[in-house]
């Protein structure tokens, strides 16, 4: 493994190699404009209140995240390069076989410390099993409140462990990272009790954990894209399956359609950074 993770760093360091990473971001934007295309997404109806605020709270998703990232890659610190790479890789995930998002991590940068490929790969693969544990703590905790019925247990348990991981940094400057993705697949719920509130006048919590599960389970299906409906087909299953079938097709095509713009606006915002700098 030794002479593989030598000849990587050898071969992101040639300077041709710029090309294969510009083309696998071409690559990537193909597949997400596709998506675009035949979900037959109509922009101008997006600019609203509504969207802005979606934005912000995949924003703030999206950001702990890239922070829980650094925080692996150098030990507990947050640095604004590793930021910067994890909100360009994003666009990896659209690229089929799942080696978009290590692939584009793995290109080096001009300013800012390089890590080795050993690193960047071994820390991918520890960033999904946490991504995995806490999106299933998070569901298990919904499980709780909905068919136990221990009301408000869910926001207690989020406000408990968002009290743990403030007193954590700030106070002691300890950085767990198991707590920050927890906090960040916290925003996963807020965004998905927001759309339910928006189309159904409450927030459903048999949703929120449908979307825990079916997430979970598209992250661990290796090998296939982002957006092309695996997450989809799994949550209108379990939506069937436990007795909720209102508008689930239409709620899951709305959620898909805003992940899709957000992912597009990223990549722009990214590769005008790029060109900045």
């Amino acid at each position: 493994m030794n002479s593989l993770y030598i000849f990587l760093d050898k071969l992101r360091k040639n300077e041709r190699m710029k090309y294969f990473f510009n083309f696998l971001t071409f690559v990537s934007l193909i597949y997400l404009l596709n998506l675009m295309i035949s979900q037959e997404i109509k922009v101008s109806e997006l600019f609203s209140h509504t969207t802005l605020v979606v934005f912000c709270i995949l924003l703030i998703f999206y950001f702990l995240l890239a922070i829980s990232w650094s925080a692996l890659m150098k030990n507990g610190k947050i640095e604004k390069n590793q930021i910067i790479l994890w909100f360009y890789s994003v666009v990896g995930k659209y690229v089929p076989f799942g080696v978009g998002i290590p692939l584009l991590r793995f290109e080096t940068k001009k300013s800012g410390s390089d890590d080795g490929s050993e690193k960047i790969l071994k820390n991918t693969i520890k960033e999904l099993l946490l991504v995995i544990l806490s999106a299933s703590l998070l569901a298990s905790i919904f499980v709780v409140e909905i068919y136990l019925e221990i009301q408000n247990i869910t926001i207690k348990f989020i406000s408990l462990v968002s009290v743990i991981y403030f007193i954590a940094i700030f106070l002691y400057k300890i950085n767990i990272n198991f707590l920050n993705y927890l906090i960040a697949n916290s925003f996963v719920s807020i965004f998905i009790a927001y759309l339910t509130y928006l189309q159904f006048g409450e927030v459903k919590l048999p949703y929120i954990l449908g979307y825990l599960i079916s997430s979970t389970i598209s992250i661990i299906a290796i090998g296939i894209p982002a957006g092309i409906g695996i997450r989809e087909a799994i949550f209108i299953q379990l939506m069937n399956f436990s007795g909720t079938y209102a508008d689930v097709e239409i709620f899951i095509a709305t959620t898909r359609i805003y992940l899709i713009l957000f992912d597009l606006l990223i990549f722009m915002t990214m590769r005008f950074y790029k060109k900045l700098n």
